[in-house]
């Protein structure tokens, strides 16, 4: 399942158990820079597949059914992959963005190897083991 690329989204994630409909970006040039100047991320670029969920588009641009006249009146065939209409842009819902959900991440915390957190745990482990007895005991291991 696709993840939202607006930032601070958690639509497509394991814990958004909604079921969301998902959009691409429009092919059209100028279409498409209205699309990256709103979502403004800085860690990631919009690309051609990236996908932007459901809640971010007015109700109204959303294209939910087929429309059809029959008989003079107008009938609705709900569609299983709903579309944007025309000139649609994922505006309104993504102003209010705090400036730090759209920052790069930074790394500050360092990780030690494996190796040195064995021997660091290894080095513990023996301290801890003395024997009380005087023996290691390594007879009882064998017998």
């Amino acid at each position: 399942m696709p993840s939202c690329f607006a930032p601070g989204c958690t639509s497509g994630y394991r814990n958004d158990a909604a079921n969301r409909h998902f959009f691409t970006p429009p092919r059209k040039a100028t279409e498409f820079k209205q699309w990256e100047q709103m979502l403004h991320r800085k860690d990631r670029r919009l690309t051609q597949k990236s996908k932007v969920c459901e809640r971010h588009f007015e109700e109204q641009d959303i294209v939910k059914y087929f429309k059809h006249v029959v008989k003079g009146q107008e009938v609705l065939i709900p569609r299983g992959n709903w579309k944007l209409g025309p000139g649609s842009v994922a505006a309104s819902r993504f102003l209010a963005l705090p400036e730090h959900i759209s920052k790069p991440r930074t790394t500050t915390c360092t990780r030690k190897s494996p190796k040195k957190r064995n021997e660091i745990g290894l080095e513990a482990s023996a301290e801890s083991a003395s024997c009380s007895s005087g023996s290691c005991g390594e007879a009882s291991w064998h017998s």
